[in-house]
């Protein structure tokens, strides 16, 4: 599938991207402890197994979580990155060990920012199901409050994938996405047993993250959270802490669409309620377009869309220099920066495309699937059936199906 053969490329993209939000100089914050004793200073940490570094600072929990921050937001998708193994199960020869494996990248990254108590659920460390989700959970004491830091597995979760297919009837998600909300709902009881267990009350901050599917699962977790807080049921989820609205962190990356339009137990996804949950996403990826937008599928909180050469033309170019001001070695002539490319891998033949939209029918099935192949050829105007264009976009093409809803 395209999708997971470009994973790879397209979280650099991402990488790139979110970095191009972050100040281009190093932070250079001043060290002074307030009145709670929270170190505001900035400490660049190398993370040698993997060849690269980040920053971290204790002052990233200091401020109102609906300011957005981009020096956490960076922090935060390299920890759903990390909660992702390194290479197939199929490599090693021993499968089990390969997932019972799964969480030490992510325990190394927590060790290195100084949160302790990492533990994950037995879902983490085996074979993967439809209906599986990995957590994984740390914390650190930071002036007067315990921040709880929250993250999914967002990669490497094979069978674990057909969960996203899984929309449900809406009778027992309020018409949230059934295989996200399910996960959303075993991530909260994860939590309350955390912090039960290691005794943790009072005031307390959460940090949540994830990327696409690990993503669309932290989206739901932290709009439930946000109509918990709001209306006094926090404590039902995960027992007597106190967390404000302003002390709930949350950034998801390439996050599906698992809300729902037409819930009624909570506040509509896109009201001020969640504005302390920041989604990036890049606009030209087709994950973050399911489920449709027809059928009521949006996100909770706000979308802060990247840079693209088909969604902000009027800005690529200029913001393409500056990144390569990073990754460029300008002995190269050819600046030797490629990570655009990818949308090469989307430029097929028309005919193709064509038989694509025909196969449709032998798939389906032979009346129904010819009538959902026709309106779907339909649907897609610019192409005007037009047999004489050498190429088209399929990212385009797949972008109009997936926003109309055919």
């Amino acid at each position: 599938m395209i999708r997971l053969k470009n994973i790879k490329i397209k979280f650099c993209a991402l990488v790139l991207a979110v970095i191009t939000a972050v100040s281009f100089n190093a932070p250079t914050l001043k060290m002074v402890l307030s009145e709670n004793q929270i170190n505001y200073n900035v400490e660049k940490i190398e993370y040698a197994d993997e060849n690269e570094s980040f920053f971290m600072s204790d002052g990233f929990f200091a401020g109102k979580s609906t300011e957005y921050n981009p020096h956490l937001a960076t922090l935060s998708m390299f920890m759903a990155k990390y909660s992702m193994n390194k290479g197939s199960p199929t490599d090693e020869p021993d499968v089990e060990q390969w997932y019972k494996n799964q969480p030490k990248r992510l325990n190394t990254f927590f060790d290195l920012i100084n949160f302790t108590d990492f533990e994950t659920n037995d879902d983490y460390k085996a074979r993967t199901a439809y209906n599986t989700i990995g957590i994984a959970a740390a914390r650190k004491v930071i002036g007067d409050s315990t921040v709880v830091a929250v993250t999914v597995r967002s990669g490497g979760y094979f069978f674990e994938w057909g969960g996203n297919v899984w929309l449900g009837d809406g009778k027992d998600t309020d018409y949230m996405h059934k295989g996200w909300y399910d996960a959303a709902m075993k991530v909260i009881a994860f939590m309350k047993n955390y912090i039960q267990k290691h005794s943790i009350n009072g005031k307390v901050k959460l940090w949540m993250s994830g990327y696409s599917r690990g993503g669309a699962v932290i989206n739901l977790a932290g709009g439930l959270f946000d109509n918990d807080i709001k209306y006094g049921n926090l404590s039902k989820r995960l027992g007597s802490i106190s967390v404000a609205h302003d002390d709930m962190f949350v950034y998801t990356f390439e996050t599906p669409q698992g809300a729902n339009l037409n819930s009624t137990t909570v506040e509509k996804p896109r009201s001020d309620l969640y504005n302390n949950i920041f989604n990036i996403i890049n606009p030209n990826d087709l994950v973050p377009k399911v489920a449709m937008t027809e059928w009521g599928f949006t996100r909770f909180g706000i979308d802060k869309f990247i840079t693209t050469k088909f969604f902000d033309t009027d800005n690529f170019a200029k913001n393409r220099e500056v990144m390569k001001l990073f990754y460029v070695n300008y002995e190269d002539k050819d600046y030797g920066y490629h990570a655009d490319d990818y949308i090469q891998l989307y430029v097929v033949p028309v005919e193709e495309v064509i038989e694509a939209f025909h196969g449709i029918g032998g798939f389906i099935g032979t009346v129904a699937g010819e009538e959902i192949a026709g309106a779907i050829y339909d649907k897609i105007p610019f192409l005007e059936k037009d047999e004489t264009k050498k190429n088209y976009d399929m990212n385009v093409i797949l972008t109009r199906i997936l926003e109309e809803g055919a």
